[in-house]
């Protein structure tokens, strides 16, 4: 597929890169203060950037970077089109990786021995939930034989994710958000035996918590 559109976020680990893919090579870019939407043969893909906030996360935390990228995606014409979002690190440096995901989250933690930046997204079970509530997800997705069925197309690669969206009919929309937050690595505060865990709490929230939170709009 080919590379429509690119946004960054550059760590002491390496760069972590979110892109949008389209079996076409074809689109316009349009840019504003508030989003960025791209325009495909089939889609209309609407970009909102942001910071995690540190309020966002449990009193007396604080992560060090962070990014989010939070995708509306509209079926504008009827021509058919394969997209696909992905969301990963290039590392820079010797890291590890591993799954650190929780409740209505999958995550992707990146370590070197001093530093560690995660990657988050809704998991298929919070994905079911707005299904069902026709929130941005089509609530066909729910009325498969199983649910999850309609629904998973966020898969875990080699640090990051992949998402290859999934058939949408004309005016149906589709919400995928993914957060990074990088931070140095610490010991817990309140668990001097265990790892600090801000970024994870940072990267853990969900499409109603982000858009109420932040209060940012889309447009389109």
């Amino acid at each position: 597929m080919n590379k429509l559109f690119q946004s960054t976020l550059v760590t002491d680990l390496g760069e972590v890169a979110c892109s949008l893919f389209s079996e076409s090579n074809r689109c316009e870019i349009e840019e504003n203060q508030a989003s960025i939407i791209v325009k495909t043969s089939g889609h209309i893909c609407e970009l909102i950037e942001l910071e995690i906030d540190n309020k966002w996360i449990p009193k007396d935390m604080s992560i060090e970077q962070s990014k989010g990228w939070l995708w509306k995606i509209r079926k504008s014409k009827p021509k058919p089109e394969k997209l696909g979002i992905e969301c990963k690190m290039n590392p820079g440096c010797k890291v590890t990786s591993e799954r650190a995901a929780g409740e209505y989250l999958d995550c992707i933690a990146i370590e070197s021995k001093e530093k560690e930046v995660l990657i988050g997204t809704e998991d298929p079970e919070a994905l079911l939930h707005r299904s069902e509530r026709s929130d941005y997800m089509p609530s066909r997705f729910s009325k498969v034989p199983d649910n999850f069925n309609g629904i998973v197309f966020v898969n875990y690669i080699q640090f990051g994710f992949e998402a290859l969206l999934p058939v949408l009919y004309e005016e149906e929309e589709l919400y995928i958000h993914f957060l990074c937050a990088a931070n140095s690595i610490k010991k817990s505060i309140s668990y001097p035996d265990e790892q600090d865990v801000q970024t994870w709490y940072a990267v853990g929230h969900t499409k109603n918590e982000i858009l109420k939170w932040s209060g940012v709009k889309f447009n389109s």
